[in-house]
């Protein structure tokens, strides 16, 4: 793969089984980030406290999802950016209200 350094808001985060997958947006559109148990420990750390609306640096390799982790929902959902470091530039407080049509983000109301 190719080395990337990559910036953007945070659009969503998730946790599987000690994997944190960023999909991160910026004016071009989404790319998702896995920072994963090969990830170096600085940026496993730095993933655990991320949230929506951070604005991140990531720096990784460029490279090709598993054929059953494709998401033909994404313009990029056939790549992914596996996670040298990160490094957040910006943090927020919790949403008041989720920016994806969903129930509060911010887990009050």
């Amino acid at each position: 793969g190719t080395e990337v350094v990559i910036q953007g808001w945070v659009h969503a985060v998730r946790n599987r089984g000690g994997v944190n997958f960023i999909l991160l947006r910026d004016r071009y559109g989404i790319v998702q980030v896995t920072v994963s148990d090969f990830s170096p420990a600085e940026a496993q750390e730095a993933a655990q406290g991320v949230r929506l609306g951070f604005v991140l640096q990531v720096r990784g390799t460029a490279a090709a999802r598993d054929a059953a982790a494709v998401n033909a929902g994404m313009a990029t959902g056939e790549v992914e950016v596996v996670a040298e470091a990160v490094e957040v530039l910006s943090r927020t407080k919790p949403l008041p209200v989720a920016t994806d049509g969903a129930a509060a983000a911010g887990g009050e109301g």
